[in-house]
Order: structure tokens, then sequence, then C-alpha cells
């Protein structure tokens, strides 16, 4: 993290999602509900259900798991209609935390990008401008082009996996 002083109107870093603690997902619709219940009876997960919202334990920190696995059951309307709030181990849901309710899909996105939160964090994007410079006269640059680079330890990561996991299209 940067070591300066921020002012309030400066955008930061959202909290990584990780775990323990209990998934709640709302349902609109019956059938959504059913897909889902049918999934988790399946997979053996540890939750409950009442008045059309399933609570999913997640006992870990990798909360990765428990959710891409909705995703293959529901479409993506569906996927967009099922609302989704994350309570830590330990934490008392406050009137504000209710805020925090997303749909599934964003909130699935958001757990699937502690890596890029990881690397912004550590300071471990690079960005290069490469002169762009007229064919007939190569010594003119009339433009940069700017690249990005992401750094995994020795692996490089390239922007179409950044900016599609930062758009959240996971």
């Amino acid at each position: 993290m940067i070591d300066s002083p921020q002012c309030q109107r400066c955008e930061t870093l959202p909290a990584k999602t990780s775990g323990p603690g209990v998934l709640h997902l709302q349902f609109p619709l019956a059938h959504t509900l059913g897909k889902v219940l049918q999934h988790l009876s399946h997979a053996g997960a540890d939750y409950s259900q009442k008045n059309g919202t399933i609570s999913i334990r997640v006992p870990d920190q990798n909360i990765i798991e428990h959710v891409v696995p909705l995703l293959d059951v529901l479409s993506a309307t569906e996927q967009v209609d099922v609302r989704a709030i994350f309570q830590r181990e330990g934490q008392l849901m406050q009137l504000h935390d209710y805020f925090d309710v997303e749909p599934l899909q964003n909130f699935a996105a958001k757990a699937q990008s502690s890596w890029l939160i990881d690397i912004m964090e550590n300071n471990r994007l690079t960005s290069w401008f490469q002169p762009i410079v007229n064919c007939q006269s190569p010594q003119q640059v009339y433009a940069y082009e700017c690249l990005m680079r992401g750094h995994d330890g020795d692996k490089i990561i390239f922007p179409d996996r950044i900016l599609s996991v930062a758009r959240g299209e996971v």
C-alpha cells in the first residue's frame, strides 16, 4: 500500500473478500432457489435455508470454491437477480452492512479478484510508454502507446487478464 497520506476523496482499494464466514443469498424466484438447493445438497455443503434465503457456511479462507460452482448452476440472468452478502466470522450484521448487498455475479467477480488487489497493494503494476514514430522520419516521435503489465513472482500478467478482472468479467 502507498505510505503517503490519502485524502478522503481519493479512491481506495476494495477489501479482499475472504472467509471464514457465511455467504447469504436471496432468491427472487423459487425456481432459482430450487436449482441452488439441489446443487448444495448434492455437493454436501453446510447451509441453511429460510424464507427464500440460503446461508452457506464458508469454513476457510477460500470463498471462490464455494461461489464458482453456483455460477455453473445459474444462468447469467439468474446470477444478476440473486443477491449476495458475505458475513465474516464473528461479524454482527449492522444496518450499514446491508448497503453492501450486490448481485451474485458482482460478488463472484470480487471474490475472484483478490490476486489483483494484492498486485495493486504491493505496487506490482508496471507501465511503459512506447514511442510511436513517423515512418518517413523515424527520429520524430508523434505519439506514445502506454503498455501495462502485472508481476506475480516470476510470472508476467498481461493486460487482458488484469482488465477483464477489473471490469468484473471473470
